[in-house]
């Protein structure tokens, strides 16, 4: 008689280490894979260029608003120290008093552009930040939490892998060789039970004779559709 039980326990085991061996290949991808860690720190590192970028910007406005500030003063200290008295100077002076004081007018607007910008990237780039770093300690801890559950799994392989050899050693080798050849084909089910007279993976009726021989368990036999090893 076939080895029934045996093909129906090595089956559950070897679908029990081809789940956990899918496990580890999922596994093997997660670890290690910092891409969303990565992204923010660029994200970050550009924020970071930006800024320095603006203040570069904001040391250049403010020497020049230091400078029309300066030249300002220095034309109405001018103008009303009394030592002109030429009208057409005076007038003169007023007026570069005005331009300058245009200058310096809307170098203080680009000052303040300048310095909003700055302060929203801060505030970007801080935001940024405080998401990167819930984002490594999340990280780290699915890491470790993964390593833990690959030792974990590749035991219970270990422990599988010895089961599978001690039950396929007592089934004889003509059956195994069959079940191998099979389970090539139909790696997920290699071993299909007979129910009610039909294959209970593609649910085809059994011919009669068929059925006998299923239930003799005198020769190995195969669903005439789906090619699995029926068992009773």
């Amino acid at each position: 008689m076939i080895s029934v039980r045996q093909l129906l326990e090595l089956q559950a085991i070897d679908m029990q280490i081809d789940t956990h061996t899918n496990r580890l290949q999922d596994i093997s991808v997660l670890l290690g894979d910092d891409r969303i860690i990565r992204a923010l720190k660029q994200r970050i590192l550009e924020l970071q260029e930006k800024i320095s970028q603006k203040k570069s910007e904001q040391i250049d406005i403010d020497a020049v608003v230091d400078g029309v500030s300066l030249k300002v003063t220095q034309t109405e200290k001018k103008l009303y120290s009394g030592t002109v008295v030429n009208s057409r100077e005076l007038q003169d002076l007023q007026a570069e008093i005005t331009m300058l004081k245009g200058h310096q007018n809307d170098a203080e607007n680009s000052l303040l552009v300048i310095l909003e910008e700055i302060d929203s990237l801060q505030n970007s780039n801080d935001t940024y930040g405080k998401k990167l770093k819930f984002i490594e300690t999340e990280w780290n801890e699915k890491q470790t939490a993964l390593l833990s559950e690959k030792a974990t799994i590749e035991d219970d392989v270990s422990k599988e892998q010895s089961l599978r050899n001690s039950v396929s050693t007592a089934i004889p080798s003509i059956e195994i060789n069959l079940y191998e050849q099979v389970r090539r084909l139909r790696p997920d089910t290699p071993v299909a039970k007979m129910e009610n007279g039909l294959c209970n993976f593609c649910k085809v009726g059994l011919p009669m004779k068929l059925q006998q021989e299923v239930r003799a368990s005198l020769l190995i036999q195969k669903c005439p559709n789906c090619g699995r090893i029926l068992v009773s």
